[in-house]
C-alpha cells in the first residue's frame, strides 16, 4: 500500500463529508439520536485517549502531552456533568482533543456521516472574506437574500461571537488559522460542525448587509439532504486534475493547473505520462515563464510530487528525512486487520518506534535521495496557493520554497510546511457512541524539519485574499499578480 492510499479517501470525506450511518428523526425534521450514558462515553474518552498515545503517528508534534491531557479532563468533567448525552453531542465534546493534536489529517466526525436528515442543512454558501462571512450562492428563493451580502447574526449571535466558539473545535495543522476559517465554507461540514455544538436549526434567522449598506433581517428554512442533494447537483462540475495552456497576453508563459495529486485522476503511470507530456511541450515552445497553481489541491500521493520537482528542482533532493510509525501492529485498532502493515515496511529504531523501509513504497520509492532529470525547467517559476492547498501539495510547495526555486503568491497553505502525519489514516469508530475519528499512524518529517521548524504552512511572498468583487465577478487578482511578476 502506498504512502498516501488511506488518507485519499480522508480527503474525499473532508470535502464532501460524507461516509456510511443512520440517524434517526423527530417529527420536526432535527436529529434526535439516542442519549448514551455518561460512564459509557467516559470509557470511550480512555478508549480514544489510549489510541492517540499508541497508535498516532507524531502526537506531540505541535502540541505537548500536557496540552492533550488537559483536553481530556475538560472533555471527561463535560460529560459527567450529565447523566446522559447524544452521540451527536459528544462529538462535540471530543472535538477539542482532536484540535489540540494540531494534525489536520486528524478529525471528528459524526456516528451519522452518511446523510444529515431533517431541513438543517444551512442553505446558504458563504466565504470568508477578512474572516467576515459573504453570501456566494443561495439554496432557495428568497428575494431578501442578496448575493455578496455579508452575515452579521445568525439565530440572533454576532457572526464575531458565533465563530470565534466555533474555530477552537476545529481540527488544522500547527497554528495555521486561516485553514478553519476556509473549512467552514462547506456546507455540509459546517452544518455537521454546528450539530455537534447544538447550534443546528430547523430555521435560521440571519441579519444581512447588503452591498450597498441596507440591514435585513430573514428568516429562511434549513435545507433536507434531499434538498440539497438535488440542488447541489445540477451545480456539479467535472475537475480535470492536470491541465496546461499557454498564457497569450505575455510571451513565453504558461500555466500548470494542478487540481489534486490524488490518483483517483491520474494512476501513477499515467500521472508521470501526463507529465512528460506537458514538460515535453514546456521545452519545445521555449517557456521560460511557468505558473504552477496548486490552489484547492488537497494533497495525494508523495510519488507524484517527487516525480514532478524533479523536472524543476536544479539539484539533488530528499522527500523525506524521517518516516516512522509508533507501532509495528495495529491489531489493537478496531478491525485492526485493514490496517495491518507487512512486517517488512517496518525496522526498529533507537527512538522506540519504527523506521518505514523503502519496501513500503517498492513500486513508486519516495525514501532517499533523488537526482533532477537532464531535461527539466530552469525558468522563472510562480506558484499560487491557498488555505486548500494541503497535505502532499503543501510538501510539494515546502520543497520549491525551501530549495528557493519558486515566488508564492495566494495565501498561506493550509498544510504544514516541515511535513505531516497522515499515510495510513484509518477511521475508527468510537464503541459506544459510535463518533468517528481519523487517526493518522505515520509520521513524515521533510528534510528541513529541524533545521526550519515553523508551526505554520508555506507563507506566499505576495499575500493577497480575493474580495467579494473579485469573486462575483470571476476577477482572478492571484493568477493576475502571478502573470505581472515575469
Amino acid at each position: 500500500m502506498t504512502t498516501r492510499t488511506l488518507i485519499l479517501k480522508s480527503l474525499i470525506i473532508l470535502l464532501s463529508f460524507s461516509a456510511c450511518g443512520q440517524i434517526s428523526s423527530n417529527q420536526k425534521g432535527i436529529s434526535n439520536d439516542v442519549k448514551i450514558e455518561s460512564n459509557y462515553l467516559v470509557k470511550d474518552l480512555e478508549t480514544l485517549k489510549l489510541w492517540i498515545e499508541k497508535a498516532h503517528g507524531d502526537p506531540y508534534r505541535f502540541t505537548s502531552k500536557e496540552a492533550l491531557d488537559s483536553q481530556f479532563v475538560l472533555a471527561k468533567k463535560k460529560v459527567l456533568a450529565n447523566k446522559q448525552i447524544t452521540a451527536n453531542a459528544f462529538a462535540g465534546i471530543v472535538m477539542p482533543i482532536i484540535a489540540e493534536l494540531r494534525d489536520g489529517h486528524a478529525q471528528v466526525f459524526l456516528p451519522d456521516l452518511d446523510k444529515i436528515e431533517g431541513n438543517i442543512i444551512f442553505p446558504l454558501k458563504f466565504i470568508f472574506i477578512n474572516n467576515k462571512p459573504h453570501v456566494i450562492s443561495v439554496f432557495f428563493k428568497n428575494d431578501k437574500v442578496e448575493i455578496g451580502s455579508e452575515i452579521l447574526e445568525i439565530n440572533g449571535q454576532n457572526v464575531t461571537s458565533f465563530f470565534n466558539e466555533i474555530i477552537p473545535y476545529l481540527h488544522r495543522d500547527g497554528n495555521i488559522e486561516n485553514v478553519r476559517y476556509r473549512r467552514l465554507q462547506n456546507q455540509i461540514y459546517f452544518t455537521k460542525v454546528m450539530i455537534a455544538l447544538g447550534k443546528a436549526k430547523a430555521t435560521y434567522v440571519l441579519k444581512l448587509k447588503t452591498r450597498e449598506g441596507k440591514i435585513i433581517t430573514t428568516s429562511i428554512s434549513g435545507l433536507s439532504q434531499l434538498e440539497y442533494n438535488s440542488k447541489k447537483s445540477k451545480d456539479k462540475a467535472s475537475t480535470t486534475a492536470l491541465t496546461y495552456k499557454r498564457i497569450d497576453t505575455i510571451e513565453s508563459t504558461s500555466i500548470i493547473d494542478i487540481n489534486s495529486f490524488n490518483p483517483h485522476y491520474y494512476q501513477k503511470g499515467k500521472f508521470y505520462q501526463k507529465i512528460d507530456s506537458i514538460m515535453n511541450i514546456v521545452q519545445k515552445d521555449d517557456i521560460s515563464n511557468l505558473i504552477i497553481d496548486l490552489r484547492n489541491n488537497n494533497g495525494g500521493e508523495d510519488s507524484y510530487v517527487m516525480y514532478l520537482l524533479r523536472y524543476i528542482l536544479n539539484d539533488g533532493f530528499a522527500m523525506s528525512s524521517e518516516v516512522t510509525f509508533s507501532q509495528n501492529d495495529y491489531k489493537f485498532l478496531p478491525d485492526g486487520k485493514h490496517w495491518d502493515i507487512d512486517p517488512k515496511c517496518f525496522k526498529p529504531n533507537d527512538k522506540g518506534s519504527y523506521d518505514a523501509t523503502e519496501f513500503l513504497w517498492e513500486e513508486y520509492p519516495t525514501l532517499g535521495t533523488f537526482l533532477p532529470f537532464k531535461t527539466r525547467f530552469g525558468g522563472k517559476l510562480v506558484v499560487l496557493i491557498n488555505a486548500f492547498t494541503f497535505s502532499a501539495a503543501s510538501d510539494f510547495a515546502a520543497q520549491l520554497q525551501f530549495h528557493k526555486r519558486a515566488t508564492f503568491v495566494g495565501e498561506e497553505t493550509g498544510g504544514s510546511r516541515i511535513g505531516n502525519v497522515s499515510g495510513y489514516v484509518p477511521t475508527l469508530d468510537l464503541p459506544n457512541s459510535q463518533v468517528k475519528i481519523n487517526l493518522p499512524l505515520m509520521s513524515i518529517k521533510n528534510p528541513f524539519f529541524n533545521s526550519h521548524f515553523s508551526d505554520r504552512g508555506v507563507i506566499p511572498d505576495y499575500m493577497l485574499e480575493l474580495g467579494i468583487n473579485d469573486i462575483l465577478k470571476q476577477n482572478d487578482i492571484v493568477l493576475k499578480k502571478a502573470i505581472s511578476l515575469f
